[in-house]
Order: C-alpha cells, then structure tokens, then sequence
C-alpha cells in the first residue's frame, strides 16, 4: 500500500509539474480593500455594459474590479487606464500592488492597461478572452506573478507564468519573477512575444525539442547569460535576444531557417556557428555584438542582411559559404579586428558600406578570377530616405586591398593570390 501512495504521489507531481495542460493555481487571491465604485467608469455605446476608464478616486492596495457598475456588467478595461497621468498626483495609482479582474470582464486591454503601475500580483478572472499581450503589462513594472481563474477558457497559469489554455504557447513571464532558472514546460510550442521582456533575474533558460518558434523580443533585455536553442526551432523571432546584456554563450539549432534582424544585436556572445538550416541572416541580426571574434556560416546563407555584422569589432574570422550571393548595406561594417576574409565566387552582389571602416582588413580575397570579379554588383551609391538624394558611398576601407584567384603567376599587374599547403597566400610582385 505504501509503494502504491508513492506512486500516485509521484504520478501527481508529474501532472502538476512537467506538461502543462492543468492549471495547478489557488484561486483563493483574498479580499480587496478600497471603494472600487470610484474608478472612472465609461458606459459602452450601446450602453449594455461598463469599461473601467482610469482610476478615478480610487485608493487602496488590493483593487478588485467588481462584477457591475450601476446595475451594468463590467466587461472590459480601456487602453491606458492604470497609466501615470502628467502632472497629477500618481501615489493612489502607486500604491496598488495587487489587481484582480472580475469573471464579467472580457477585455483586459492589450496596450498599457497596467505599464505604470507599480503591481507585484495579477488576478485574471473566468472571462478575459481578448488578446493578451505583454504590453498590457508595461515593460517596467514589478509584477512577480499572473494568476488566472480555473474557470478562464483562453488562458491559465502555472508557478505564476501566464499561458493560452493548452498550454501551447508561454504568453508572459512576469519581469520580476525571481527565479534564477527556468524549465519550458514541454506542452508549449510557442514563446510569445515579448513574454521574458526585461526580466532582470533570469540566467538561464531550458527549451526542449517541443519548441518551434521564438517570436519578436522574446528575451529582449534579461539578464540571460546562455541559450541553446533546440533543433525542433525553425523561427528566431526580429530582436528575440537583443540587448541581453550577460548573453555570452549560444547554440543555434540545426532546424532553424530564418534568424530575424537584430535577432542577437548587442549581445556578449564570443563565437557562433549558423546552421546550414538557416536560408538568410536578416539586417542587425548580430550587429554591435562587440565580443564576436569567430562567425562560421552555414551553406543554406544566400544572403547576409544589412547590418548584420555592424559593429562588430572584435571580429577576427568570418567563414562564408560557397554559395553566397549578396553582403548587404554595412554588412560588416566597422568590424575593426577583421584582417582578412574570402568571399566565395558565387558573391552577386555587394553593398554599399559593407566593409566601411574596417581599417585592419588589408586582404580582401576573392575566389573567382579578375574576369568574374568585373561582373560583380558593386553598389556604391545610397538613397536618403527623406529627401531621395542619392549619396556616393565607399564599399571599402581606404586600407583594403582586393585580390583575385590566380592559381599560376599571373604575367601583368595585379593583386592576386593562391593556396600554399592550404593556406591562402598573396602572390608577390
């Protein structure tokens, strides 16, 4: 009998733990305190319910929208309506530090409903269908958990982590969520956006093989220090994990296709190695990365984006495919450390700026002959996109030297080099 207790207690942990698809969440949040009646109020136009507008005169810790207003359900909560108001007195807005939302609202807000709040709890109640986003929740706030009823058919929640239904798609990890590590449930499919925005604890975070997608600012701005992206992954959503700050270590699954711009911009990563899944490495997607030293791009990379490896100037190695065909706009742009790199004979087209201020890259080592380097797109003239003006810009370092492949002596003048033992070599006049 005792083995068999074990066993259920174990079977329930499991249940309550690993997939989420129950919500294993008290919904017991306690009294409010305060006169919610004097919110301000807006009747709807076809004057069948309520929105709460703003805060009104309400003051207290603990605000609980209630279930009517003059005889009226409340149904929905206003763009901005718990948003500072310039140059009135915002310590009654301050001082909330709980917010539980009535069964009788169905729209929370997707906009800044709560981003100047100072809240640490969220109570969601039975009938918030609408859309959450992150925004709702403002990118500075305190927020440490979301709960949300049993009863909610859209969403639910699990360890004070907001998820759709299913648990298919992980919608918010509140910023200040405490927590050092966290664990993706397998159920979820789907990082929304924004979800981990600005959380300032995180280090770091586990994905499995059920994830498949990393939307738009996922990570933005946390405190993550290292990522491995499973294989399962084919999206890395624009800004995904840009300005994380301690972000030092990544690993790009194999699965991956599109790596969206500034996709890891300002980051600390040192090395990385783009799968050959990938097919285009989209504008900023590494720019101002200023730890890069060693890049290797896989073969499925036709195009670099503009930008992509802007400012990265500690960049030293840069391994390009055979079957590249375009380095956009400032590609590699003020990339200070790069002293030479081989740019494949499949190579199209070239950017304007895209190797500007690159002052130690004095070899620029082409794979095709003289002949196929002249049917190279060099583009060198730039629009304004306010006034249309074009602008004639440099693709080059003035230090920059461009050398063909010549496999024999070449009889004229020329820059040109060769393989000695596998190792590139300029031949000497």
């Amino acid at each position: 009998m005792k083995k068999i207790l074990t066993v259920i207690g174990l079977m329930l942990i499991v249940a309550c733990s690993v997939m989420v698809v129950v919500s294993c969440e008290n919904t017991d949040w306690g009294e409010g305190d305060g006169d919610p009646t004097l919110l301000e109020y807006e009747l709807s136009e076809d004057g069948t319910y309520y929105s709460v507008a703003g805060l009104g005169n309400y003051v207290g810790t603990h605000l609980v929208i209630p279930e009517e207003y003059n005889g009226l359900p409340v149904k929905k909560i206003e763009i901005d309506a718990f948003c500072e108001q310039d140059g009135l007195d915002n310590s009654a807005l301050l001082a909330i530090k709980a917010i539980t939302i009535a069964d009788s609202v169905t729209d929370m807000g997707e906009y800044m409903s709560f981003a100047e709040t100072k809240i640490e709890k969220l109570n969601i109640g039975s009938g918030v269908k609408e859309s959450i986003r992150s925004w709702s929740f403002g990118m500075s706030n305190s927020l440490k958990e979301i709960n949300v009823s049993k009863d909610n058919q859209t969403y639910m929640s699990k360890d004070g982590v907001l998820y759709s239904k299913d648990g298919s798609k992980l919608v918010k990890y509140p910023q200040q969520k405490a927590d050092k590590m966290f664990r993706i449930p397998r159920s979820v499919n789907t990082i929304k956006m924004e979800a981990f925005y600005g959380n300032g604890n995180i280090k770091k975070v586990k994905m499995g093989n059920h994830l498949t997608t990393i939307e738009s600012k996922a990570f933005y701005g946390t405190t993550l220090e290292e990522i491995k992206i499973p294989n399962s992954v084919e999206i890395i959503g624009s800004w995904a994990f840009g300005s994380c700050k301690n972000l030092k270590k990544v690993k790009i699954g194999r699965k991956v296709r599109i790596i969206e711009g500034s996709a890891f911009y300002d980051t600390l990563i040192e090395e990385i190695k783009i799968p050959n899944s990938v097919e285009k490495l989209e504008g900023d997607a590494f720019e101002s990365c200023e730890k890069l030293k060693k890049v290797h791009i896989g073969s499925g990379v036709k195009e670099i984006g503009d930008y992509t490896f802007a400012g990265c100037d500690s960049l030293e190695e840069v391994v390009l495919p055979k079957n590249i065909e375009k380095i956009g706009t400032y590609a590699f742009a003020y990339c200070e450390s790069l002293k030479r790199i081989i740019i494949p004979k499949s190579v199209k087209t070239i950017g304007a700026q895209a190797f500007y201020h690159c002052d130690n890259l004095t070899e620029f080592l082409y794979r095709g002959t003289e002949t196929e380097w002249k049917d190279v797109e060099l583009i060198t003239t730039t629009h304004s996109l306010i006034w249309g003006t074009k602008y004639n810009q440099p693709i080059f370092s003035d230090n920059t030297q461009i050398y063909t492949y010549s496999k024999k002596r070449p009889s004229g003048d020329g820059n040109y080099w060769r393989y000695i033992l596998w190792m590139p070599t300029v031949w000497k006049s």
